[in-house]
């Protein structure tokens, strides 16, 4: 199909660039799950410190931001 697509449509600059392209989104798709992961470390860190120094509210938004950070996480595995 890349053949096609180099022969027919595009000059080789265009085709490279493509391809990079292409590279690029496999390799965030594939580091989608550690950036959530240090989402999660880090409002969980935030959620540490508002215990001590925050507010309930602040501690309620925290906890529901982590639990849907979690149950995305759970669905990407």
């Amino acid at each position: 199909n890349l053949r096609f697509f180099y022969q027919n449509i595009c000059s080789y600059q265009q085709f490279v660039v493509y391809c990079r392209y292409i590279n690029l989104k496999t390799i965030k798709m594939e580091l989608q799950d550690e950036t959530l992961r240090k989402k999660i470390l880090s409002l969980e860190q935030r959620l540490e410190h508002s215990v001590y120094h925050g507010n309930a509210f602040e501690q309620i938004a925290l906890k529901k931001e982590i639990d849907i950070a979690r149950s995305t996480l759970l669905n990407i595995k």
